[in-house]
């Protein structure tokens, strides 16, 4: 009992010394992700998910290229390359942080990709569909076309 008071006591003074303060993250854990994403490919490798058989496979990569402000091409998706023109889709940045919105009604698909170098990082992904939602995670990499 007597160590465990001198631990809180040990605390105490730290937190007075120092203060609360949000520790930043190391510069070389984040990296800013590029301003727009036109011209790009955007490669998820998905490491888990919600089990739903609708949701993104586990150990699949899905790649997409965003060649203009609504054209997306879905690399792979039924052995095939897919021109998708009449998909609406955001790309936002902020920080260490983009997020691609793909709307294609009645889906939508969002990616929240967090950058831990220029050109890779891990992703959280929300789809909605019909009466579904679901969810997945894993890494990502990006590239010039």
């Amino acid at each position: 009992m007597g160590r465990i008071r001198h631990v809180c006591y040990v605390l105490a003074i730290l937190v007075n010394c120092f203060g609360c303060q949000e520790v930043p993250l190391s510069s070389d854990l984040v990296s800013s992700p590029p301003e727009s994403i036109i011209g790009y490919t955007l490669i998820l490798r998905v490491t888990h998910n919600d089990g739903n058989p609708s949701n993104l496979s586990v150990g699949r990569a899905y790649a997409f290229s965003f060649a203009g402000q609504r054209e997306v091409i879905i690399h792979g998706q039924y052995g095939q390359e897919t021109l998708h023109q009449s998909v609406r889709w955001s790309y936002t940045t902020e920080s260490y942080r983009a997020t691609v919105t793909i709307d294609d009604v009645p889906f939508s698909h969002t990616y929240v990709l967090t950058f831990t170098s220029s050109d890779a990082g891990h992703f959280n992904y929300n789809g909605q569909f019909p009466g579904l939602a679901v969810w997945a995670t894993g890494t990502f990499t990006i590239t010039p076309n």
